[in-house]
């Protein structure tokens, strides 16, 4: 055992971390078997929910998950908590190997229910009708002729697994883990009984996983701690101390589920201001105001002001809402009809003089307009190696095209975070949260398609939008990992995440990356373009920056996979990719520019 807690005081999240996680947890539970005592049965449990916390993806986690099962069951004798565990590993590792025993268990706890249910009514129906008190119903004049064997469906439909959080100074994310999808209720207290300001959440039929921390000490400028417990109604109440706030949003993820809550610092870069502190971000599309670009907005306003303070009106107070950048048709596999479609829409070059240029930039960044740090995503990687054809795994070419696109964009000035710099699985909603936290400017996430028929290719760029074709819809299913039913059914939260998200800004950048690719890598390469269009992906669900999706090709098709191989490719196409984010970065010093009166 000292030899496990050894390694990984080491290497704590290091490629041989989740099996000294499941070896140590073993090792306490057959120490308990013998020992009887409690500290080593909690040992067990730590250890095995430690995996499950860090390493929620790993081949080993529905192991894990099933030995706490097991723990509760033979070792606390408490079969209410193993019975949570073992459907906790159906709901969440639907195809894991442990699903069948877990199963098999479920069906052995139930027989043996009914046989001891089955016992007590016949010995007295009135005792059969108590019941215990792990099992009884609430309560009601309906539950009381009930046998003790039905009164299990008023245990939770779902199980409270854990909560995770990434936090900077005005920005935190926190993900609710549960066993299946869940309703929730939430509430803002002014003052609570402790004297601060709380946000409540109530997580509806919901127990709470014994090992789930009642308390937790936060401190990162916007939570003070986060307390859990059950609540009245039968659900797992959340309650989260603010230190401050000026606006939150909660929305659910499916497959794995999980309940996600942002939460925005007063003065932060989440959208809203002062004027809308502490308010939930979920009114109705139709109650939007007409779409006005950021950019505009933002020069609007700064020119109002300049203009009240020398006493002159101001030409214009609120610009006329800016069309958005012409989208290449989805169709199209040739790339010069778009290509020149791109061209003719590059707003016109302007003759800048460096003391006009540094004027741009100081009032780019005054706006919180600034392009410095960039976040670049992998996607994929550890178990989950996403698309898998010819040879490749894109897990590999993602990250691959990661560090070349991250070099060229060095060169070109900006400072570079990345997601991840090896084989590693991170969940979608922490990649989106890391970036939060960096304070990215833009946010980039790299892909590679795949498709049943072979001959499809090309180049595909995406923003988080509605989905308006059925090719959008299938490939943010594949990279969601959930049916793109299930994408049509849940687009309906974007009716309150599009409210907050960067939209207009990235449409543009994901348009200007699609057209620059296109000019760096066919002079080269032969390249089809599927155009730039916006679909539902959770990878982008809830960044505060623009942010884009790039599936960079096809590795069902041979010939495209054949480039996605080779570096040469990739580097001409990373070209591209820095290209696009040089022009967007130099159209808003443009529009900075040209809202400033300077010439």
């Amino acid at each position: 055992m000292k030899h496990f807690e050894r390694s990984l005081a080491a290497e704590p999240k290091g490629e041989y971390a989740p099996k000294c996680m499941f070896f140590l947890g073993r090792s306490f539970e057959e120490l308990a078997r013998r020992s009887f005592a409690k500290a080593d049965r909690a040992g067990a449990l730590e250890a095995y929910d430690r995996l499950l916390k860090v390493f929620p993806k790993h081949g080993w986690a529905d192991d894990a998950m099933f030995r706490k099962g097991m723990v509760w069951l033979e070792l606390a004798k408490d079969p209410v908590q193993a019975e949570g565990f073992f459907k906790g590993v159906v709901a969440a590792y639907p195809k894991g190997d442990m699903v069948p025993k877990s199963r098999e268990m479920l069906a052995q706890m139930a027989g043996a229910a009914q046989a001891q249910a089955g016992s007590k009514q016949t010995e007295s129906p009135a005792a059969s009708r108590a019941g215990s008190p792990a099992s009884a119903p609430a309560p009601s004049s309906k539950s009381a002729p009930e046998p003790a064997a039905k009164a299990a469906p008023a245990k939770g439909e779902s199980t409270l697994l854990g909560i995770r959080h990434w936090s900077s100074s005005d920005y935190t994310r926190v993900v609710m883990d549960v066993t299946g999808d869940v309703k929730y209720e939430r509430a803002l207290v002014e003052k609570a009984k402790n004297g601060n300001k709380q946000l409540q959440i109530t997580l509806q039929r919901t127990d709470i996983a014994a090992d789930v921390m009642p308390a937790r000490t936060i401190g990162d400028g916007i939570l003070s701690q986060i307390l859990v417990g059950p609540d009245t109604g039968g659900g797992a109440l959340i309650t989260f101390d603010l230190m401050q706030m000026d606006h939150y949003r909660v929305f659910t993820l499916p497959e794995p589920y999980r309940v996600v809550l942002d939460i925005y610092a007063t003065g932060g870069n989440g959208v809203r201001t002062k004027d809308s502190a502490a308010t939930q971000v979920e009114e109705p599309l139709g109650k939007q105001e007409p779409e006005v670009d950021h950019v505009q907005r933002a020069l609007a306003e700064l020119e109002a002001k300049s203009a009240a303070k020398k006493d002159v009106p101001a030409a214009k107070s609120v610009p006329e809402p800016a069309k958005a950048p012409k989208q290449a048709k989805s169709g199209k596999q040739s790339g010069s009809p778009a290509q020149g479609a791109a061209a003719k829409e590059e707003a016109p070059q302007i003759d800048v003089t460096p003391k006009q240029k540094k004027y741009a930039g100081s009032l780019v960044e005054q706006l919180g307009l600034k392009v410095r740090t960039i976040m670049l995503d992998a996607g994929h990687g550890g178990k989950d190696p996403g698309a898998v054809a010819n040879g490749l795994e894109e897990k590999d070419i993602n990250l691959r095209m990661a560090r070349i696109l991250g070099r060229e964009l060095q060169q070109q000035g900006f400072e570079v975070h990345y997601t991840r710099t090896g084989d590693k699985f991170i969940p979608l909603e922490e990649r989106t949260a890391m970036a939060n936290a960096k304070n990215a400017d833009l946010f980039i996430s790299l892909h590679c398609n795949a498709i049943k028929e072979a001959s499809v290719k090309g180049l595909e760029v995406y923003y988080l939008n509605l989905a308006t074709d059925a090719q959008a819809v299938r490939v943010a299913a594949r990279e969601n990992g959930v049916s793109a039913k299930k994408i049509s059914d849940m687009q309906f939260i974007l009716s309150d995440l599009m409210l907050n998200s960067k939209i207009n800004e990235s449409r543009q950048m994901a348009s200007l990356v699609e057209r620059e690719t296109l000019r760096a890598v066919r002079p080269k390469y032969a390249l089809a373009s599927h155009g730039a269009k916006g679909a539902f992906f959770y990878v982008l669900t809830g960044a505060r920056m623009p942010s884009i999706l790039v599936e960079m090709g096809y590795l069902t098709n041979p010939e495209e996979a054949a480039k996605l191989g080779s570096d040469a490719y990739l580097a001409s196409m990373a070209k591209g990719l820095a290209s696009g984010v040089v022009a967007y970065k130099n159209k808003l010093e443009r529009f900075a520019l040209s809202g400033s009166g300077k010439s």
